[in-house]
């Protein structure tokens, strides 16, 4: 089967300009190709370069291949609101001349959860609300710019997380786990202690329990000095109330009290400031508790719950029982004592609570939050032309980087859209319908490749996607060797295409599949093609709307040299003369509103 190549190019610049069409490749034969599965270029897009600030630029730039969606990517925080929103504006009005259908957009690398993390970006232990919200704010300036390039089309991936909650051997198995500390705000890793044959949970559930016996125990052994101080017959005996009011108020001189009484006297007040120092740490733990239980990030069984509600009490009559009282009558002090007595005593009836939490756990709630609030902004903004709000799967040891993981948050973030719309008057069925169809997932093949560093096989990367398919609103398009994420062109790594896009097709999902090959650009030359044939070519492409022969697979070797390769003198006079008119030496330089028109005449998917 031979195909003639024809290109078909405007006669001037203007909006009514003429096309002629000129054959200036006569064809060859093809070789047989039977692909298994095909992924059109109206599916395919591909990525700005995310580091610079010009992406304007990019875009145009990125319009010229001829595909219909481009990834806008601005991952760099503090560029990417540097950029003026009139950028945005002008990138919508050039999509629409270059026939370019949708803009996607890639969010800066801000921690969604906004939990605190060192310059290392190891988490410390510290969720502050106040950073999460600026975290929610930055994203949304994103998707305010998203919206202004492409109404109504775009679709916006935030990365779930950066932060690293687990260490895995080769083998793939959890060494680690990283977890928090809710009530002493600190964050930790627990290590698998393989001597005692437990794993990094049940090590976790050990440690728990020893860290929580522990505290008690001390504050315990503590508050015994304190009663032995405070209310001994050895200390009290030989010591009346008038005594101890007038040492309490200053009067006494120490000079004329024997040494016997002064002993008596500093133990007794020394008893009375340890007592005080407990009941600030008990009262502290305890609201602590109760906080996180109204949190809901510990559970407390109905027993456990009234037992804490005991501590409460009685901390409280113990905070009561202040220094003028304990001034007026030292008994009070022993009082004091008895009530901190009780609430300890209260709190040690609670079973061991879940506050050493893995970090994952701790973080998705927050995360969720800000997710939801993205999307029921946009929603109430912008109605049905509300831009998509997705998380992508990073590298395996960090946080919602798995499918079960990643589908449990964003379950949980439209669970929370769905709320807060009920609570403005929304109806639950289309507040759950908008839910859906505005949280979901952008799929990156290429850090889901990672997992082979681990041991795992496409096995694993293919029950991964199964999984996670029915959330999937967008796919990342990269290939590696399992081993970096290096972004190279489809075909170029071990990355289960065929078998991702087998699911994909199975499964009904038809979203934007965006390239992110820069690899190929910045370490292989590829800046004329961009990468793009090889990336056609292993997507097994047609190289018509129809799906039919011929496939970018099969002419890659005839069309791309005289697409990006060959010199004016290999393509005939009459193509030299008209694309020196535009300046340019490469289809990729064409006029973009020429491209759109030849597709849309002749059927060509570019």
């Amino acid at each position: 089967m031979v195909y003639p190549l024809k290109y078909r190019i405007a006669d001037d610049l203007s909006s009514n300009a003429s096309y002629a069409v000129h054959t200036f490749y006569e064809g060859a034969p093809l070789p047989p190709l039977q692909p298994s599965y095909q992924v059109s270029l109206s599916q395919l897009g591909m990525a700005t370069n995310p580091t610079t600030m010009q992406q304007l630029r990019e875009a145009v730039q990125k319009f010229k291949t001829g595909l219909r969606t481009i990834e806008v990517g601005m991952l760099e925080p503090s560029k990417a609101l540097e950029i003026p929103k009139e950028h945005f504006k002008e990138m919508g009005q050039e999509a629409k001349l270059a026939g370019v259908e949708q803009i996607t957009f890639h969010n800066p690398l801000v921690e969604p959860s906004g939990i605190e993390v060192d310059q290392n970006g190891l988490p410390i232990g510290k969720l502050d609300e106040f950073m999460r919200k600026r975290a929610e704010e930055m994203h949304w300036q994103g998707i305010e710019r998203a919206y202004l390039a492409s109404p109504g089309q775009s679709v916006v991936t935030i990365h779930a997380s950066h932060v690293p909650v687990r260490e895995l051997t080769e083998e793939g198995k959890e060494e680690a786990i990283r977890v928090i500390d809710l009530i002493n705000e600190r964050a930790g890793a627990v290590t698998a202690r393989y001597d005692l044959g437990l794993t990094p949970e049940q090590e976790r559930e050990r440690i728990q329990q020893l860290i929580w016996e522990q505290q008690l125990r001390n504050l315990w052994t503590d508050l015994g000095e304190a009663q032995n101080r405070v209310a001994s017959r050895e200390v009290l005996t030989g010591l009346d109330q008038e005594l101890w009011k007038k040492f309490e108020e200053g009067k006494l001189d120490a000079k004329k009290l024997s040494p016997s009484s002064l002993r008596k006297l500093t133990i007794i007040e020394s008893g009375i400031g340890l007592a005080k120092s407990i009941e600030v740490s008990l009262d502290d733990l305890i609201k602590k508790l109760d906080k996180l239980r109204k949190e809901k990030l510990i559970k407390l069984d109905e027993t456990d719950t009234y037992s804490l509600e005991l501590a409460s009490k009685a901390i409280e009559e113990a905070r009561l029982i202040d220094d003028n009282k304990i001034k007026q009558d030292l008994t009070n002090a022993q009082t004091k004592v008895q009530k901190i007595a009780q609430a300890l005593h209260a709190l040690r009836k609670i079973k061991t609570p879940e506050f050493l939490q893995p970090l994952n756990q701790f973080m998705k709630p927050h995360e969720a939050k800000t997710i939801a609030n993205l999307a029921f902004k946009a929603f109430k903004k912008w109605g049905d032309k509300a831009p998509i709000i997705t998380l992508e799967n990073i590298s395996p040891n960090t946080a919602f980087s798995s499918a079960t993981e990643l589908k449990d948050l964003v379950k949980e973030a439209r669970k929370r859209f769905v709320e807060q719309a009920v609570k403005h008057g929304m109806d639950r069925a289309k507040a759950k319908e908008a839910a859906e169809k505005l949280i979901g997932v952008t799929w990156d093949v290429g850090h889901l490749n990672l997992l082979r560093r681990l041991g795992f096989g496409k096995e694993k990367i293919i029950d991964e996607t199964k999984e996670i398919a029915p959330f999937i609103k967008k796919v990342h398009l990269t290939d590696n060797w399992g081993f970096a994420d290096s972004h190279l062109a489809p075909g170029w790594g071990n990355v289960p295409f065929k078998e991702i896009e087998t699911i994909l097709k199975q499964k009904g999902i038809k979203v934007p599949q965006i390239l992110e090959i820069g690899g190929m650009q910045t370490e292989f030359g590829e800046k004329e093609t961009l990468g793009l044939p090889y990336a056609l070519e292993a997507m097994s492409t047609p190289l018509y709307t129809a799906y039919m022969e011929p496939f970018w697979g099969q002419v890659e070797q005839t069309i791309v040299p005289y697409m990006y390769s060959f010199s004016y003198s290999q393509l005939g006079d009459s193509f030299q003369e008209e694309v020196t008119y535009f300046g340019q030496a490469t289809w990729s330089g064409l006029p973009v509103f020429g491209l759109k028109e030849a597709r849309k005449q002749q059927g060509y998917e570019i």
